[in-house]
């Protein structure tokens, strides 16, 4: 039986909370032991496991980060994005469901993401270190059923101009085998200086030699249709975690260059909130 079905939210809350000191040590105990440990050792001072949302409107470039930030903390990134356009791929019964929807501009279904979601979530990889997960929650009701499977550490919200948002995600790029994005847009004007993300051989990608390709839903129609919706469902969800304390509000300038300080940026938040436990 599925996690989600098999424990009520009180009966899970109650466990959480009896068990949450000596889990910690367990967790630090065994991701301490793994054959795969990170190559920076200043990671050890990171909560374990670490879990981290990446939020933000479609095209501020939350999986180009995602990708980026993953290694830097040594945990899995998970895109509910990419879990989806797997089984469209593989074209089985839950993505022929979801091609149109997602074609459209449309949201998935809640119970649809969380099967996939909660799949990926219970391997190994994510209980023990943690996760970024990129795109998700859009919603609150996401979020809570997110936090009874595996709490966030913290919710990193990227903002971004309007018009440069359509003007970047026109101009994405994505391997279709690994899933790292690239941007052919080069925007350089008041205070943003975003020069395009491009690979080093034209169409193929840099990390696993795949082919670059542009998203099916990348079109202008589509694209301000994405940000209606995200306008609409999804800014309640930064309200949820600035009350919880767990959001950290970032604007992009400089696109892939803010990496370094976004980096600092979190690192600062987290220790933040191990102090205050």
């Amino acid at each position: 039986m599925p996690l989600i079905q098999s424990i009520r939210p009180c009966q899970f809350v109650s466990v959480l909370k009896r068990h949450a000191h000596s889990s910690a040590i367990k967790t630090r105990t065994q991701w301490l032991k793994d054959p795969f440990k990170p190559v920076n050792p200043s990671l050890l001072d990171m909560p374990r496991p670490l879990n981290l949302a990446i939020m933000g409107a479609p095209g501020v470039g939350k999986g180009t980060f995602a990708t980026r930030l993953s290694p830097l903390f040594d945990i899995p990134t998970i895109s509910t994005g990419d879990l989806i356009r797997a089984e469209i791929k593989l074209e089985s019964a839950i993505g022929r469901e979801v091609r149109e929807i997602t074609e459209n501009g449309g949201l998935v279904d809640d119970e649809i993401v969380m099967k996939l979601l909660e799949k990926r979530l219970n391997q190994r990889d994510a209980t023990l270190k943690g996760f970024l997960i990129d795109g998700y929650p859009r919603r609150v009701s996401q979020a809570e059923t997110l936090a009874y499977l595996r709490p966030i550490s913290l919710a990193v919200y990227l903002t971004l101009d309007r018009e440069i948002l359509v003007e970047k995600a026109l101009a994405r790029r994505v391997c279709e085998d690994c899933g790292t994005g690239y941007n052919l847009a080069d925007i350089r004007r008041g205070h943003y200086d975003m020069p395009p993300l491009l690979p080093k051989q034209p169409n193929k990608c840099d990390k696993c030699g795949g082919k670059l390709v542009t998203r099916a839903d990348d079109t202008e129609e589509i694209i301000r249709n994405r940000l209606a919706v995200y306008d609409a469902e999804t800014q309640p969800i930064v309200d949820y975690y600035r009350k919880q304390g767990k959001l950290m509000e970032f604007e992009v300038k400089k696109g892939v260059k803010d990496l370094e300080e976004l980096t600092q940026l979190i690192k600062s938040n987290l220790k933040k909130q191990q102090q205050k436990q």
